[in-house]
């Protein structure tokens, strides 16, 4: 599969502002599939021209393909190739890459080519993801005995740590790879104390291992300044819908850490809208914030017309409006006053908090 991801994952910092334009970049079930050869190896300079690249390759380990070592020759045709991002400067670009190569036959004999899989094809950077020269024994010790995939993953994160890379590159690769062996690499980022490992890690562990919300709290101070804190604050929104009531009470916990946190963790809990989430979805029924407030109203009606929790998928197919009307709760009054998302009337906010009010003490209880 090939996905679509900003070029910046895998940029230096003093060149993300040349090149911000969305790139395709793989995934390793893309990689395992459809690369002849993916090599772990070392070049040290290039030929780069608008053209073409040319550069030797020692390979330093064969992840896919046959087994060979030494130093190879790879030349690759490209079209708007910048140059060696040099206007009319030498082609010859010295600089040390240690790189996961998605290598092929080239045209002429004894010649390799290289296939983009970081990127737009014209950008050296598109051609490689970042590896580490030796893989760390922690690595190592998880590519015994896996599918390749998940070994190629394996090597992928550990570029990203050696070369300080966005850890999005790695965890934005993972289609195709074992929920376990993401959850590894996750939990790894998780305890880095580089707050765009921490947030990648995140990010990806929540849908994975719902107790990981439990550490979103203790970790926002810092992270809470990272502009890559939405990608963790999109995730909790969108796609944390674990039901169970210690999930909810952290999701509580999050909706005073920021403004951003609370709309996402608002939206988290009306979606889920189990019992033990009704008491603080019927505290939003007389917020100062219409949209708070349709929001309580939406998952206490949800609750009460046993509708769906809200997924990505039934969004797209508008399955969470299907209730079934048949829980203790269902009335043909609660099913006439659903709030669906939108601004309700004050007929509808006055029905819901009268039914509160009776509801409570029973809903309540333990």
């Amino acid at each position: 599969m090939i996905k679509h991801l900003f070029i910046s994952a895998c940029f230096p910092a003093s060149l993300l502002p040349l090149y911000t334009a969305v790139g395709r970049a793989a995934d390793v079930d893309y990689m395992v599939t459809s690369c002849p050869v993916i090599a772990v190896g070392t070049t040290a300079s290039r030929n780069e021209t608008r053209t073409m690249v040319s550069f030797g390759l020692s390979v330093q380990r064969v992840l896919k393909g046959p087994l060979f070592s030494g130093t190879v020759n790879v030349s690759h045709q490209w079209s708007g190739g910048v140059g060696g991002f040099r206007i009319g400067g030498s082609p010859v670009i010295t600089q040390t890459i240690v790189g996961i190569w998605c290598l092929k036959p080239g045209a002429s004999g004894g010649a390799w080519d290289v296939q983009p899989i970081n990127g737009p094809d014209g950008l050296f950077v598109s051609m490689f993801w970042p590896a580490a020269p030796t893989l760390p024994a922690a690595y190592a010790n998880q590519v015994q005995n896996v599918p390749s995939a998940d070994a190629l993953l394996f090597e992928l994160a550990a570029g990203v740590e050696a070369a300080g890379m966005n850890p999005a590159t790695a965890m934005g690769a993972t289609q195709g790879a074992q929920a376990s062996s993401v959850q590894f690499i996750a939990n790894r980022f998780v305890a880095s104390p580089q707050p765009d490992f921490q947030i990648a890690g995140l990010t990806a562990l929540i849908p994975l291992q719902p107790s990981a919300i439990a550490s979103v709290a203790a970790l926002w101070p810092s992270i809470s300044s990272n502009p890559h804190r939405y990608d963790l604050v999109v995730a909790i929104r969108e796609t944390f819908r674990d039901p169970s009531p210690a999930s909810i009470q952290h999701l509580v916990q999050l909706a005073s850490l920021s403004p951003e946190m609370r709309e996402a963790a608002i939206h988290a809990i009306s979606s889920i809208h189990t019992q033990a989430s009704l008491p603080f979805l019927a505290s939003l029924l007389t917020s100062s914030d219409p949209k708070e407030q349709a929001r309580g109203l939406f998952g206490l009606s949800s609750f009460a017309n046993t509708c769906p929790a809200v997924t990505p998928a039934n969004v797209v197919s508008m399955g969470y409006l299907q209730c079934a009307n048949n829980g203790p709760y269902s009335t043909a009054d609660t099913v006439a006053n659903f709030a669906a998302p939108g601004t309700p009337s004050a007929q509808t906010v006055s029905f819901w908090i009268n039914w509160w009010k009776q509801n409570q003490a029973a809903l309540q209880q333990p």
